[in-house]
């Protein structure tokens, strides 16, 4: 297994990212400044994970 940082390219992880978040609109919001993480297994995509700061 690998983790890969997607560094540009996010939205081509819609398909994905659309299974816990429905709503596309929201997902364009906090993709931008989120990091994307992915995984892979020999080669194969199994889950992919957005992880935003939030400053208090």
């Amino acid at each position: 297994m690998e983790i890969r940082k997607v560094i540009s390219n996010k939205t081509d992880f819609m398909d994905i990212l659309l299974v816990g978040d429905e709503d596309e609109a929201m997902i364009n919001k906090y993709l931008g400044s989120s990091k994307l993480f992915a995984l892979y297994d020999n080669d194969i995509l199994t889950s992919i994970c957005a992880v935003m700061y939030i400053y208090f």
